[in-house]
């Protein structure tokens, strides 16, 4: 086989089966080994950056490998936005770049840029294949790179005149060459770890995305239920529990739950599991987290243990292990503390929180924020999978839904990039098609890629894409109304018939302005085979900061 034709096989092996990218003249035997396969399907694209969003969603749904096909030069630089993304959420996405032939190197050929160093500050590494023969070792160490520890994307550039080159090879499966085990804690620190719980009065468990990426539900709702502690997550992660259980209290941090807030400005001992503490969790200060209180900090990687607050204990391991030590640990003590008061103060902020929650009663036209959300969750499936961006919207969004199983929300994280959602949702569509998709835009986001809707006509992928279309950026106009004395500039702008413009790419375009008329609107929409871009128009004044 040619090398096009070994990293396919190699992408093969580890159950890749789905490339996102956009199709170009520097990776073509890559593409004619993609076609000649029958588990394999590229999805191509209209840009890049939507692709790489894409592999993002797609790699997080299904706790594998997203893998991203780009053409060199612009072809690469223009995934950067979302592998830089992929970064920030620890997404193991495999960016395929073509490159410039090795001839031409460092002669400003067509397209040639230095693309290992342009995607070193957004990867967790860059790999080149610079021989023939080591393209199959090069691709099983990004695969080991990518999937290890602390997960995260690489690059690997592949220059075009190799790709030709035929070779003979063996492909042997993912266990010969890389570790599938987690990472176990150290048990004197799980005993300590126990030890400070059962002295705290008020203590708390702060779920992260650690939690989700090792599959640790179970896990964590044992913990929790064998103290009786309550529960609350990081920023984009309140699926990692069911939402419905009544020791789950909400999202910490701006975007989350005044319930979430109380606990953790009261609780006197914090268990951060899988969790970073990051800036939209904790606005790294004592917004969300009192100060003094003793926190026991545990994650898959040293360096973030103790770096944005000061720990009582750290303990380095995946979460998913930690959390399974800790049960198997509770389970040999008897007479653990229930803490009826502490619970009881948490029930009564939450059941504040749901009723001022619901805005059913507000029958406002234009439709405002919280009677939007309202209506969704009403219609929502049980199994629905939300995806969100960044702005007023998406920040919204992020804690607006009821989430009852793990992943089902999908969001741009501290990143916070405009243009995730939709792609998002196509990758998930790709992943779980018979899953109920909800894509959250604004209506600046959704513009920035809208040209996917052709993408997913195409391939008959079916998500239902709310724009919420205030004519505006929403969270900048809110602070120069709040800030500068509202003195509008370059915040408020003009869109077409988003409904009509759906229509023209061949998918289903409807258009809402009551409020009444936005369940039904979305309820129908989930049983139809095209997509579905729904134009939400809303109050244009309707608009709060969220970090």
């Amino acid at each position: 086989m040619n090398v096009g034709q070994a990293i396919v096989e190699c992408c093969r092996v580890e159950g890749v089966r789905h490339v996102f990218g956009l199709v170009g003249a520097s990776h073509l035997e890559i593409v004619d080994a993609i076609a000649r396969t029958n588990d394999i399907q590229l999805v191509a694209v209209r840009h890049e950056q939507a692709a790489a969003f894409m592999a993002d969603a797609y790699a997080r749904v299904t706790g594998g490998l997203g893998v991203v096909l780009t053409s060199s030069g612009p072809g690469v630089s223009n995934t950067v936005t979302g592998i830089a993304l992929a970064k920030r959420a620890y997404s193991p996405v495999i960016s395929l770049g073509g490159a410039t032939k090795t001839a031409f190197e460092q002669m400003d050929a067509k397209q040639e840029i230095d693309q290992l160093n342009l995607m070193r500050p957004v990867t967790k590494d860059v790999l080149r294949i610079n021989r023939a023969d080591r393209a199959a070792d090069i691709m099983r160490q990004a695969f080991r790179i990518a999937l290890s520890g602390q997960r995260g994307p690489v690059h690997v550039d592949i220059p075009r005149d190799l790709l030709p080159t035929k070779l003979e090879l063996e492909f042997p499966p993912p266990a010969s060459y890389r570790a599938s085990s987690r990472q176990e804690p150290a048990r004197d620190e799980i005993v300590r770890a126990l030890d400070l719980i059962e002295k705290a009065e008020r203590p708390l468990i702060l779920a992260g995305g650690g939690v989700k990426w090792s599959g640790a539900t179970r896990e964590l709702i044992e913990l929790a239920e064998r103290f009786n502690l309550p529960v609350v997550t990081s920023d984009g992660h309140r699926d990692v529990m069911p939402n419905d259980h009544p020791l789950f209290f909400g999202q910490l941090g701006p975007r989350g739950s005044t319930s979430a807030k109380e606990l953790g400005l009261k609780a006197d001992l914090i268990f951060a599991l899988g969790t970073r503490l990051g800036f939209t969790t904790t606005l790294f200060n004592n917004s969300f987290i009192t100060t003094g209180v003793t926190i026991i900090q545990s994650d898959i990687e040293p360096s973030e243990i103790g770096r944005i607050f000061p720990i009582a204990l750290g303990i380095v391991g995946d979460a998913g292990a930690v959390a399974a030590a800790c049960v198997a640990e509770c389970r040999k003590r008897e007479g653990l503390r229930q803490l009826k008061q502490w619970r009881a103060f948490a029930e009564g902020q939450r059941a504040a929180w749901l009723r001022a929650r619901d805005q059913s009663d507000d029958e406002s036209i234009p439709i405002r924020t919280g009677r939007a959300f309202t209506e969704l969750r009403r219609v929502a499936p049980r199994n629905m999978m939300v995806t969100v961006d960044a702005g007023h919207w998406g920040a919204v969004a992020t804690d607006a839904f009821d989430h009852y199983e793990c992943p089902t929300l999908f969001t741009p994280l501290d990143y916070a990039s405009l243009g995730f959602s939709f792609p998002a949702a196509l990758g998930l569509k790709c992943a779980r098609p018979e899953t109920p998709v909800l894509s959250v835009n604004g209506d600046g986001g959704f513009a920035m890629n809208m040209q996917e809707i052709e993408t997913a006509v195409r391939m008959r992928l079916n998500p239902v894409i709310m724009v919420f279309n205030n004519f505006a950026w929403g969270t900048e106009k809110a602070h120069q109304r709040d800030s500068f004395g509202g003195n509008y500039l370059g915040v408020e702008i003009g869109n077409p018939r988003f409904d009509k413009l759906a229509e023209l790419f061949g998918a289903r375009g409807l258009r809402v302005e009551k409020p009444g008329d936005l369940g039904e609107a979305v309820a129908s929409s989930f049983k139809q085979d095209l997509p579905t871009i729904i134009d939400v128009i809303v109050d244009r004044d309707d608009l709060e900061i969220l970090t």
